[in-house]
């Protein structure tokens, strides 16, 4: 078997076949046959907003995280490369994604700051000046209320024109911290000739890259010398945010990790500790290449900011050491996900962080694998396939140095939960099994295999196949396969490994199917003579079906142009078609009936003239029909044994020449011809001497 439907089944396991299905679980269905609609058609669709608003109609609203939010996060992510029309392929696609990530940080603490302002009208003092500026001002007077007056309250205050350059770039604006900055003065930067910091800041949002390629170092070293010359006793509002503006620009992590030293209670959030990583991410081919050299793959250069309030020391790293993704990424995986989800209670804080730092796979490998998102099994699956559909996972941004970051078969994981609908609704576990071997490379080969397994295991062949065969309309499956020659090479392909798998049912609607009634016969043929000679007269279903669809196979063998080897074969099954009607004669016991249809078998003399010319049409006779031979001599011999007790004198000496000529036919006739039946003529012989 496949290692695909070997995983398949070990995946079976994490979902309840047969369930009833909640409300969330619909709504998730029905997007997935949303999307899969238009992408058969073509027409473009956000899975991400369509997942998430399914999901925040539905969800639990209990838990502190929601996953509504994840879904939001993940659209913001992408929002960027999105608006941009970027693809994995591009130079630009990851800086893309990370500028989405910080985008949603900044909405979020945007709306953070507005519900502070709010609830403390008093100490705020917003006032109604429209300018967007009080709005940081009146934040800062809530949250440094009690470091003193400050100059925004009175003049002589508290300096923090560098407190709102940041908090106007923490909360995304970037025109604010532009007019902030106007006010930030540094006599060193002056001295050097650097310009104004108003015009670094705006080089810096123009093109960080750029500007850390030119600025980077004396940027670090001014970092370098505050650090250096800091003072628990001076105003730390100003000393604090002037080097973490300088450290953002110059993209220096190491400079902000020693700062979380000096005043650990600097970021109060995570997200807050995550929008300044973020921030200092650089992405060029050429921070990768150093990252790479310098530290064999890009080694994390601080510590973590413990969510308690402690401080969790930096691992070191090089001065002006370049912070690439896989350093983050690096510096966050060296606390478990018990840490991040506190102890998991909260799973889907430690699923946030693995998003923002575009951890993608793992996050995936996480949630359809950890216990601890047991619950999220569900928004797992279909996270899986609107990355999938939004071609995130053809962008390998995970860090390999943290082990395999998705060592299960996403492909058997949506194949296992499309298993859950298999017996009560074949079109949506279709929707699924086409989505996980697109999932699985796409190819042909992966199509037939898992559309053979839900037909096997459905067996509702009509509504996956359809009406007209590969060349009509189609059934279900003509959403993933439109083009009808493709259509037929699919049922063809999937119909000779049925053939392969000893699936012969499924084989046989499946070359009707692809238009092959020959190849279908073949299989037809071989199941009704097996079935004739089991079932020893009694007509079963199982043999009225393969006589219909035999009947049907030689009806289109018919309609079009027939060669000898098809004629063949519909000959065949005429012939066990006239076996089949005197095995249920003898199981009735109308012998004289029985006798009337075996003169129709051509095979089979009725005066010694034709012996020879019968002998010979054996020889030709298809293995299906000859394997029968024997069963059709003993069904004759016992009707001419039931017959001659009550035959009158013309009905004896036509029973005698029938016995006399099967006596010498049989003489080597074929290798077939059991001991049980020459014994069996014998008799007859015997009876009629």
């Amino acid at each position: 078997p496949s290692c695909l439907l070997c995983a398949l089944h070990a995946a079976a396991a994490s979902f309840s076949v047969g369930a009833k299905l909640g409300p969330k679980e619909q709504a998730y269905v029905a997007v997935t046959k949303q999307l899969n609609q238009a992408a058969a058609e073509g027409t473009p669709m956000d899975p991400i907003s369509a997942y998430g608003a399914a999901c925040e109609q539905y969800e639990d609203k209990t838990p502190d995280t929601l996953m509504s939010n994840c879904w939001k996060l993940l659209g913001d992510i992408l929002s960027v490369a999105r608006a941009r029309g970027l693809n994995p392929g591009s130079d630009e696609y990851i800086d893309a994604l990370l500028q989405g990530g910080r985008k949603h940080l900044e909405n979020g603490f945007s709306n953070h700051m507005t519900g502070v302002i709010s609830r403390h009208r008093s100490t705020a003092q917003r006032g109604a000046d429209p300018d967007p500026l009080r709005d940081v001002q009146a934040y800062l007077a809530v949250k440094f209320r009690d470091k003193g007056t400050l100059d925004i309250q009175a003049p002589g205050g508290l300096d923090t024109t560098w407190t709102q350059v940041y908090y106007a770039l923490r909360a995304g604006m970037t025109e604010v911290a532009l007019k902030s900055a106007e006010r930030a003065v540094d006599i060193t930067q002056s001295r050097a000739g650097a310009g104004s910091i108003k015009q670094l800041l705006q080089h810096w949002l123009q093109d960080p890259d750029g500007f850390r390629r030119q600025n980077a170092p004396r940027m670090m070293q001014e970092c370098e010398r505050l650090l250096q010359g800091y003072s628990q006793k001076q105003n730390q509002l100003k000393q604090d945010y002037q080097v973490l503006i300088y450290s953002l620009l110059a993209g220096d992590s190491r400079s902000v990790d020693n700062l979380f030293k000096l005043s650990p209670g600097l970021f109060p959030t995570m997200e807050d500790y995550i929008w300044i990583k973020l921030s200092l991410v650089n992405t060029s081919r050429s921070a990768a290449a150093a990252a790479a050299a310098a530290f064999g793959g890009g080694g994390g250069s601080g510590g973590l900011y413990n969510l308690s309030g402690s401080y969790s020391p930096s691992s070191g790293g090089a001065v002006g050491a370049v912070y690439t993704l896989t350093s983050l990424q690096q510096e966050l995986n060296r606390w478990g996900p018990k840490y991040y989800s506190k102890n998991g209670k909260e799973p889907l804080l430690f699923l946030t962080v693995l998003l923002l730092s575009l951890q993608f796979k793992r996050a995936l490998q996480f949630m359809l694998k950890e216990e601890m998102f047991k619950s999220y099994r569900l928004d797992g699956i279909h996270l899986a396939i609107a990355l999938h559909f939004s071609q995130v996972l053809e962008c390998d941004t995970d860090d390999v140095a943290a082990g395999t970051p998705l060592d299960i078969d996403l492909a058997a994981q949506v194949a296992a939960f499309g298993r859950r609908y298999v017996t009560t609704d074949s079109v949506t576990a279709l929707q699924y099994y086409m989505l996980a071997a697109a999932l699985a490379g796409g190819g042909r080969q992966e199509q037939g295999r898992l559309f053979r397994e839900l037909l096997v295991q459905s067996k509702d062949y009509g509504t996956l196949l359809g009406g007209g065969g590969a060349m009509g309309r189609g059934g279900a499956i003509a959403q993933f396969v439109p083009d009808p020659i493709k259509r037929q090479q699919l049922f063809e392909s999937v119909a000779y490994d049925c053939q392969i798998n000893q699936q012969p049912s499924e084989a046989i609607e499946m070359f009707m199917a692809a238009q092959k009634p020959r190849a279908a016969l073949k299989i037809i043929n071989q199941q009704l003579s097996a079935a004739i000679h089991a079932q020893q007269g009694v007509m079963t279903d199982r043999i009225q079906a393969l006589l219909s669809r035999g009947q049907a196979a030689v009806e289109a063998i018919a309609s079009g142009t027939p060669d000898p080897s098809s004629r063949r074969d519909a000959d065949a099954f005429q012939q066990l078609q006239l076996i089949c009607q005197m095995m249920e004669l003898a199981g009735q016991r109308q012998w004289d009936r029985l006798l009337q249809v075996a003169t129709k078998l051509s095979f089979l003399p009725t005066e010694r003239a034709r012996i020879d010319v019968c002998k010979l049409e054996v020889k030709q006779l298809d293995d299906s029909v000859r394997e029968r031979i024997s069963d059709v001599l003993e069904t004759v011999a016992e009707a001419i044994m039931q017959l001659r007790a009550s035959a009158d004198n013309t009905m004896m000496s036509l029973l005698r020449g029938r016995v006399a000529c099967l006596k010498v036919f049989v003489l080597d006739l074929d290798p077939s011809i059991t001991p049980a039946v020459y014994e069996r003529m014998s008799a007859c012989v015997r009876e009629f001497a």
